[in-house]
């Protein structure tokens, strides 16, 4: 099992190491993409499937 995310790029280091964590004691992998924030909502938005999603707070999007 591989579970997928997608996150800014403001918390790739911090997110590796908690997905190593997470690995070592679940066995269970995890992928995060990480891209700019703005980038990452429209991904989302535009119904790109995720099991995590890690994005600080938007106003909005133009």
């Amino acid at each position: 099992m591989v579970l997928r995310g997608i996150s800014s790029m403001a918390t790739k280091s911090l997110l590796a190491e908690l997905v190593q964590t997470y690995r070592l004691s679940t066995g269970i992998s995890v992928h995060i993409d990480s891209v700019g924030g703005v980038d990452a909502a429209k991904r989302v938005q535009s119904g790109e499937p995720f099991d995590l999603v890690l994005l600080a707070p938007m106003r909005s999007i133009v």
